[in-house]
């Protein structure tokens, strides 16, 4: 997946969130949910932080504990 990536200024891979706002959001900031509900160390789609616990809400996602 190349569309929706940037890199920044500082050589730090970001991607574009999944979720409404719209924003781009570092690599290692990002939280990744795959289309299965699993969220994930890789793959899946990036998510910021208040974008995924929107979405985890909308489908009823549980983190592992």
């Amino acid at each position: 997946m190349t569309e929706g990536v940037r890199i920044s200024v500082c050589g730090v891979m970001e991607y574009a969130c999944q979720g409404s706002c719209g924003d781009y959001i570092r690599e290692h900031e990002a939280v990744w949910l795959k289309d299965d509900g699993v969220v994930a160390v890789s793959g899946g789609r990036p998510y910021c932080p208040s974008c995924f616990t929107a979405e985890k809400q909308r489908r009823g996602v549980t983190e592992a504990a």
